[in-house]
């Protein structure tokens, strides 16, 4: 079973890795130098380690496009960074650590949180072009505005734990504001909204803004529902109680983490992340 870190003791640091070790790894997982943009194989070597297409000639190199060149950390502070993600290590105390800045190491912790869900089976869909969690109310800033959720493209997902772990997929075409239209009993959890049971789901999953909630109000439970019994919520919820202010637009990437936790909970999660950290931010266009 995966065991929440004791505040009190704090995680060991991260096995060294130099510098050259670590660009050596992180650029292995990137896999062959082929153009991140059009994925032409062939390209030439410029100044500075870096490559141009021969295709499309975008001047790019090995981490270009990909969810580990966010930010500009070398690769050294990406690999004791995910070590400190995986053990739960509080962003702050991670800087304080590094000598880094919290927005830095908080910048840090998010994209890991949108490489992994990028990188779960159907989890692109949660995200937009540029590999950021979608604004499920689109050009809309101030919370009285919003125009009744005609224009809310919250995704929904389904959550259903079986002997195989816990799968969270993204029900295709339907979005929240047709959910609180079903006859299912809703509840809160933190800045997310679930359902009753449906069809092979335990229950549904969204995250919507303070006004949907005020509005179907009516639709809410204080009753039990099948979700809250599961392995998977009450394993969540010892991981929520140790964030803070959760955005709704951002709280399906910690849901994400949250599946990767609990079904990988006693392995190491470090090659996942890594492996996920690596990835294209968006799929090529050819």
């Amino acid at each position: 079973m995966w065991i929440v870190n004791d505040a009190s003791m704090p995680p060991p640091p991260p096995p060294p890795r130099a510098a050259g070790e670590a660009h050596k790894y992180f650029q292995d997982l990137c896999g062959p130098p082929d153009c991140p943009r059009c994925g032409t194989a062939q390209s030439y070597a410029l100044k500075g380690g870096r490559l141009r297409c021969s295709g499309c000639g975008y001047t790019y190199h090995r981490f270009s496009l990909r969810f580990i060149n966010r930010g500009g950390l070398p690769a050294e502070y990406w690999h004791a960074i995910l070590h400190y993600f995986e053990q739960g290590l509080p962003p702050r105390e991670a800087a304080e650590r590094l000598s880094l800045t919290y927005p830095t190491v908080f910048k840090a912790y998010s994209t890991i949180r949108l490489a992994v869900t990028a990188a779960s089976d159907d989890g692109r869909r949660l995200l937009d072009d540029k590999g950021d969690a979608l604004r499920f109310c689109p050009g809309v800033n101030v919370e009285e505005d919003r125009p009744l959720c005609l224009t809310c493209r919250s995704p929904v997902l389904g959550v259903r734990e079986n002997g195989n772990g816990a799968h969270l997929r993204v029900i295709p075409r339907l979005k929240a504001q047709a959910v609180f239209t079903m006859p299912l009993e809703l509840k809160t959890w933190r800045t997310l909204v679930f359902s009753g049971p449906m069809q092979e789901w335990d229950g549904l999953i969204f995250c919507c803004c303070r006004t949907a909630r005020s509005l179907f109000q009516a639709k809410f439970t204080q009753g039990p529902l099948r979700m809250e019994e599961t392995g998977f919520y009450a394993f969540a919820e010892q991981w929520f109680a140790r964030y803070h202010c959760l955005a709704p637009e951002t709280s399906l990437p910690y849901l994400k983490e949250m599946e990767l936790r609990y079904n990988l909970r006693g392995d190491s999660l470090y090659p996942v992340l890594s492996d996920a950290l690596c990835a294209l931010v968006s799929k090529r266009a050819h």
